[in-house]
């Protein structure tokens, strides 16, 4: 077959085509422009299926792609492209303009070459127009890697830092110690960084070239370099991030001139504006500040002395406009109770954080926060989670239905399984001691009355009552069977004492009539604080059997043994 290649010569500009003997003129008004035409034989070309192949030709070697390969970088006559087998530079006019990502088709072809330590495809002859765009990423990769296996690659380097070494050529360093080169003065392209102090996120292409003693110096060719900024809280601009490039996120208050920052989570810091923001007009819940953290001090103006943020650029929040990262249940809350966000936005939060869960019976999970609050899931979730199993991820949107405040499931995939830690036990507490602050909080309370004898009903003590609402639909229990040994929930040492000195002296005679130890969580019914239990046992008068903790039908110094375990291994 033939090839036909058409180098363009000098064309003013086109409005009709003509075609004459062995050239194309294109008449413009009396102006013509020609373009000659140059015929090569391919019959003897070396098809190949990939770059893999490619790279096994000899040099000279006249090749056709037979396959499509996806474009990674374009930069006058530098062509970098990839397909599943490798990656390949083309030096020389393909006479067609590609972004990255672009799916160049088979039929296209060159010769093989090797300029240095670089394997190319020379001559470009057949590139045709690409077909469409495939989603891609770079490598990533570490700065010991950059060398002969990974030339011609497009490659990703995270929190590394730069440093100048001559002309155009910094010396790259990642937090393993490696390093390569970067030369910004091959294609002149990429931000120069400012400030060796800085880290950077650095994109680019592999290359090499020959040094005076004919070793191969392999180095990036940088494509876009940017600041890699510290993600911190408000709370964190202070001595231990000073000078560092920092970025708050979800920022919900910034003032042009200087003032402070406030988070979601409702930490604050110093902040003053170091730039102008370009934000739209149209109104968002949140934004990322970016900044540098430093000390001033000024003798003049308390206030303006200590850590702040110097903010260099504020823009929206990114990645979810509608979407939360939530660390604690009461940030969960303000979405929903602070008007200035719920008026306007119907948010969702993620949690971000670990959550603790409790117990779980069907549409309804208790869990425990990072700061030790209690909060309730309503709707079904996609797993089954155990006391002390860890959540990370779940997405939930608060309601208030005038009685408490609840979480709603939003996204019952979002709660994934995350580890396990120590199992969360119920706190002892006396009736009088119950209030509105401890809604949804895992209670137990000891030696109560119930009445009237079921499940339903009221508790009370010497210091008050509380009503029971049987959500769960528990049973009775009797004391000696499967309740125990939760007899160490949140024991002092009084409480040790005691429990070890009944144990020695054995079950005791008389009292004054059966009483019942009640675990529950703490809500609220019509305005009424109530008692949601999840296990009831029931004490006989002058029974005396819930000593015997380790359930071997035996109250005796085992059972001592099996408290003082218990009581190390939960950590009192």
């Amino acid at each position: 077959m033939k090839r036909i290649i058409s180098l363009l010569f000098t064309c003013l500009a086109t409005t009709m085509a003509a075609w004459t003997a062995g050239h194309v003129s294109f008449n413009t008004g009396g102006n013509y422009c020609k373009v000659a035409f140059a015929e090569y034989d391919t019959a003897n070309d070396v098809i190949v299926q990939n770059i893999a192949e490619f790279l096994a030709q000899p040099n000279g070697t006249s090749v056709q792609f037979a396959n499509p390969v996806y474009v990674t970088r374009q930069h006058g006559d530098y062509l970098w492209f990839k397909d599943e087998t490798g990656a390949l530079l083309c030096r020389g006019n393909v006479g067609q303009h590609y972004y990255s990502h672009c799916i160049i088709p088979a039929g296209f072809g060159g010769i093989a070459t090797t300029d240095g330590c670089v394997p190319q495809l020379t001559e470009p002859t057949g590139f045709k127009r690409y077909t469409g765009t495939i989603p891609l990423a770079p490598e990533e990769v570490t700065a010991s890697q950059i060398g002969p296996d990974l030339i011609s690659h497009w490659v990703a380097l995270n929190h590394v830092q730069l440093t100048w070494l001559s002309d155009s050529v910094y010396q790259l360093t990642d937090d393993s110690g490696g390093q390569c080169l970067v030369n910004y003065g091959i294609l002149n392209s990429g931000v120069l960084p400012e400030d060796e102090n800085a880290y950077y996120n650095i994109q680019g292409t592999v290359f090499a070239h020959l040094d005076d003693s004919g070793e191969c110096i392999y180095e990036l060719l940088p494509e876009y370099v940017t600041i890699d900024y510290l993600v911190i809280t408000p709370n964190q601009v202070g001595p231990g991030t000073v000078g560092k490039y920092v970025v708050i996120k979800q920022a919900l208050d910034y003032y042009p001139i200087y003032g402070t920052i406030e988070d979601l989570e409702g930490e604050t810091c110093k902040a003053y504006l170091d730039c102008v923001p370009v934000l739209p007009a149209i109104l968002y819940w949140s934004y990322d500040v970016y900044g540098q953290v430093e000390y001033r001090n000024d003798e003049y103006d308390e206030y303006a002395s200590g850590y702040w943020l110097r903010e260099t650029g504020v823009g929206l929040h990114s990645g979810h406009n509608d979407t939360a990262d939530v660390k604690r249940i009461k940030t969960l809350y303000r979405l929903n109770t602070d008007i200035e966000y719920a008026e306007y936005f119907d948010l969702t939060g993620r949690f971000v954080a670990p959550l603790t869960a409790v117990y779980q019976n069907d549409d309804i999970m208790y869990v425990r926060d990072i700061d030790g609050e209690f909060g309730m899931f309503d709707g079904a979730v996609s797993d089954s989670f155990n006391n002390g199993d860890l959540i990370l991820g779940a997405k939930a949107k608060p309601s208030n239905n005038g009685d408490y405040t609840s979480m709603i499931v939003y996204d019952e995939q979002s709660f994934q399984y995350a580890g396990h830690t120590q199992k969360v036990y119920p706190h002892a507490s006396s009736i009088r001691y119950v209030n509105q602050s401890m809604i949804h909080h895992y209670l137990r309370f000891h030696n109560v009355a119930l009445s009237p004898n079921n499940a339903n009903g009221v508790i009370s003590d010497d210091t008050g009552s509380l009503q029971l609402y049987n959500k769960f639909d528990i049973a009775i229990k009797e004391a000696g069977g499967d309740a125990y040994p939760d007899i160490v929930d949140e024991p002092g040492i009084i409480v040790i004492n005691k429990i070890i000195n009944r144990i020695l002296t054995g079950p005791t005679t008389g009292g004054e009539g059966d009483t019942y130890t009640v675990t529950g969580f703490l809500s609220r019914n019509n305005g009424k604080l109530v008692l949601y239990p999840v296990e009831i046992v029931h004490h006989r008068s002058g029974d005396e059997t819930d000593l015997d903790v380790n359930q071997d039908g035996e109250i005796n110094i085992a059972d001592v043994n099996f408290v003082i375990r218990l009581i190390l291994e939960q950590g009192y």
